[in-house]
């Protein structure tokens, strides 16, 4: 829990928290996290019954008609490059989703969800790299401090289980 808790610290560093109403935001993300941690462990259980392909077919299943409702009141005409940029988005984050669901088939959800963290630190570094975005001393706190976080709780799991 102190690796999460200094993880989490650095999340909140770098997106960081009001409370002036964003009620809505916070409650959508206790309700996501809630729902990802209920989706993790179901798809742990269910690591000899089902082929991860499956699963995520199973998820775009939920996701596509929520999705298409949201669409249907807020959809803006797409460009070429549009269709493109989707397109690869599209395949790569399929294959993503696919080797995700194999890592939480096959090591533990708890080392595995650890690791979900560095995701923030690409969209970082990503930002910086390829769009110019600016990343204040503050972010870089809170980057240090997920990366610290997620390596401490992968060491401290491969020191207990020795």
């Amino acid at each position: 829990m102190v690796f999460f808790a200094l993880s989490f610290a650095g999340i909140v560093l770098i997106n960081g928290f009001s409370l002036t109403g964003a009620s809505w935001y916070i409650l959508s993300g206790v309700v996501g996290a809630f729902l990802g941690g209920l989706s993790y462990n179901l798809t742990r259980k269910i690591k000899h019954q089902e082929h991860p392909l499956v699963v995520a077919f199973y998820s775009y299943v939920v996701t596509i008609p929520l999705a298409g409702a949201y669409l249907l009141y807020n959809f803006v005409a797409l460009q070429a490059q549009d269709v493109l940029m989707l397109s690869i988005i599209s395949v790569l984050g399929y294959a993503a989703h696919y080797y995700s669901i194999k890592a939480y088939q096959r090591g533990p959800i708890a080392t595995v969800s650890a690791t979900a963290y560095v995701t923030v630190v690409y969209a970082l570094l990503f930002g910086h790299l390829f769009l110019g975005e600016t990343l204040p001393s503050l972010k870089l706190l809170g980057l240090g401090l997920v990366l610290l976080g997620v390596l401490l709780h992968i060491f401290y799991q491969q020191k207990k289980a020795v």
